[in-house]
């Protein structure tokens, strides 16, 4: 299946010229021919059907014949994500959206190799929003997450929800409550799901107490030390599997 990102404007039963960054890619990359079936997303949840109608090396005509709305996935994910090296950050950010996040937020923590000068963050998260929009072209998940510039954890623990949200941490130390345990002790499915996950190295000892003391549960991944990117897709998918499958 072909698929575009398109503005909601433009998303409206008829024919519609395609934007020309999008059409390029259409006919040019992916060698989408006229008569091809072609589905168009705008991020919020609307889904169109249509059919390629014209195509030239330059632009690129569909004709939109049916239109809906999906719902926002349940419970709502937000992904708290410590800033690791590149690539890491770039995979984390398109299997993410792959997963189905409703946020990713970069956190700047105590162990973070990369710390972003503030003239880089507008340059970066274009860069994590090119990559979300082209894994929500190849997935079909109908809604973009959300992905906030990079903030402090004094900046974000006051932005903790508490009511309805089960909030976890990925924990190395040997204390942490199996995730497994911690879903099974939770009596209703929440309505929220914040997932903390480190960079490098996990989060500091005073990070830890910060976040324990604003209600961030503790969980372990197992026994093996996992990447950064592999502890927030592990988790990532054991929650969709609990809640969502």
């Amino acid at each position: 299946m072909f698929r575009c990102i398109l503005d909601a404007s433009l998303l409206q039963l008829g024919k519609v010229d395609l934007p020309s960054e999008e059409a390029r890619h259409l006919v040019q990359v992916l060698r989408a021919r006229e008569g091809d079936a072609v589905e168009l997303l705008d991020g919020n949840g609307q889904v169109a059907q249509a059919a390629l109608i014209h195509a030239d090396r330059r632009h690129a005509r569909v004709r939109i014949t049916a239109l809906s709305q999906e719902d926002p996935t349940f419970p709502r994910v937000t992904l708290v994500q410590g800033l690791p090296k590149n690539p890491a950050m770039d995979l984390i950010v398109q299997k993410s959206t792959e997963l189905g996040v409703h946020c990713i937020q970069p956190l700047l923590s105590a162990y973070s190799v990369v710390q972003l000068k503030s003239s880089e963050t507008d340059k970066k998260c274009q860069r994590w929003s090119d990559i979300s929009k082209a894994a929500m072209k190849q997935s079909g998940v109908a809604w973009a997450p959300r992905i906030e510039a990079p903030q402090t954890l004094a900046e974000l623990i006051p932005t903790v929800p508490q009511n309805n949200t089960l909030s976890l941490i990925a924990d190395l130390g040997p204390d942490a409550p199996p995730l497994r345990d911690v879903l099974k002790g939770t009596s209703a499915p929440p309505s929220e799901l914040v997932c903390w996950v480190g960079p490098e190295g996990g989060f500091s000892p005073q990070e830890m107490l910060k976040l324990k003391e604003a209600g961030v549960r503790s969980v372990s991944l197992g026994t093996n030390i996992l990447r950064a990117e592999t502890a927030a897709l592990y988790l990532l998918s054991v929650l969709a599997y609990e809640y969502r499958s």
